[in-house]
C-alpha cells in the first residue's frame, strides 16, 4: 500500500466533527470555533528509544500517543476539538496500522476529538500530534496566574508511571502495574470544572516537582509543599516510604494536573471530589519568593530539588 491507499483505508472518518468545515482529504482542514470562543494548540512529538520503546504494543502506543497530547488542553482547562497526526514510520504492516488507530481513536474519543489531518512518510519511527481545542473568551488555564496565598492542588495519584518504566520490558509483570504508564487519563472534564477557580495549571509529565517549578518561574513566586499529603499511587505500597515519596515527586508520565487556587475557593474545590474524577488534594501554598527564588520548600523549610529528564543535557 502506498501512502495513500493507508490514508484512504485507516485515517479518513465518516463523519465530520463540531467546527469541522473540510476534514481529511483537502490541502487543510477547514475548521470554525465559535465566537466566544478563543483557539488553544499544542504540538507534541514521542521518538522511539527517547519516548518509548520498540516493538511497544500499538494500539497501547497509538492511545498513549495521543492521550499525552490531549493532556495540554486539559491544562488549559480546554475543550479538544481538531487532531492532526504526523506519522514517520520505517515500513507499513496493516495489522500494525489498525491496532495503532483503534488505540488513538480510543483517546480521541474521551472528548469527541476530530482527526482532521496530518502526515504519512517513510523514516525513523516518530509519531506528532497537533491538538486544536477551545477555551472560553474569558481566557484559558496559564502558568503564569499563582498568586501568593493560592493554595496548591494536584489530581489523581503520583508516581505510578514513573514506577511502571522500571518493567516495560519485563516478560513477567501483572498488567495493573504497567496500566498508569500505558493508558494515562488526560483530564479534561477536570480540567474545565476547576477553571472558574484555578488562577494557574500545568500538566504533570515531567514530574510533580520540576512542573510545579515551571508555574512558580511563571508566576514569580515560590511554594510550601506538606509532603505528606501527596497522593502517591498504590502500586508504589510496597516500596519504604521515602521512595515511594521520591518517585512521587520526581516521577514523570503521570498526566495528572497541578493547578493554584484562592484560599476562598476550597469549599467548591472540595465538592468536586463528589461529582468529578479524579479526587483532587490540597498539598501546599503559594509563598513569597525569597534568595531561592521560585522553588518550592516543605513545611520544615527543605528546599526540594526537582529531578526529571531534559532533552539535551
Amino acid at each position: 500500500m502506498n501512502e495513500f491507499e493507508i490514508i484512504e483505508k485507516f485515517f479518513i472518518a465518516g463523519e465530520a466533527g463540531r467546527g469541522v468545515r473540510t476534514g481529511i482529504g483537502d490541502d487543510c482542514a477547514v475548521l470554525q470555533p465559535t465566537a466566544n470562543e478563543r483557539l488553544v494548540v499544542t504540538t507534541d512529538t514521542l521518538v522511539e528509544n527517547v519516548h518509548f520503546p520498540p516493538s511497544s504494543p500499538p494500539e497501547k502506543l497509538g492511545y498513549r500517543s495521543c492521550a499525552t497530547a490531549l493532556s495540554d488542553i486539559a491544562a488549559m482547562g480546554g475543550k479538544a476539538l481538531w487532531a492532526s497526526l504526523a506519522l514517520t514510520l520505517p515500513k507499513v504492516e496493516e495489522p500494525w496500522m489498525a491496532r495503532f488507530v483503534s488505540g488513538f481513536n480510543s483517546a480521541l474519543a474521551i472528548d469527541d476529538t476530530s482527526l482532521v489531518g496530518g502526515d504519512l512518510t517513510q523514516g525513523p519511527f516518530t509519531i506528532t500530534w497537533h491538538i486544536t481545542g477551545t477555551a472560553p473568551n474569558s481566557g484559558p488555564l496559564l502558568r503564569s496566574g499563582g498568586l501568593i496565598g493560592d493554595d496548591i492542588y494536584v489530581s489523581g495519584n503520583l508516581g505510578g508511571a514513573a514506577y511502571a518504566l522500571e518493567f516495560l520490558n519485563s516478560d513477567d509483570v501483572k498488567l495493573a502495574l504497567l496500566e498508569p504508564y500505558w493508558y494515562p487519563h488526560p483530564r479534561l472534564e477536570l480540567g474545565r470544572a476547576i477553571a472558574p477557580f484555578a488562577t494557574s495549571c500545568i500538566d504533570i509529565s515531567d514530574g510533580f516537582l520540576g512542573d510545579l517549578g515551571h508555574i512558580l518561574r511563571q508566576s514569580r513566586v515560590a511554594a510550601e509543599l506538606d509532603i505528606g499529603r501527596l497522593p502517591v499511587h498504590s502500586n508504589l505500597d510496597k516500596l519504604s516510604d521515602n521512595t515511594a515519596t521520591s518517585i512521587a515527586l520526581n516521577g514523570g508520565d503521570d498526566y495528572e494536573l497541578c493547578f493554584t487556587a484562592p484560599s476562598r475557593s476550597r469549599v467548591e474545590l472540595d465538592s468536586l471530589n463528589k461529582t468529578v474524577e479524579p479526587r483532587i488534594t490540597r498539598v501546599g501554598k503559594i509563598v513569597a519568593a525569597d534568595e531561592e527564588a521560585y522553588v518550592p520548600r516543605s513545611t520544615e523549610g527543605e528546599l526540594l530539588q526537582a529531578i526529571s529528564y531534559r532533552h539535551f543535557e
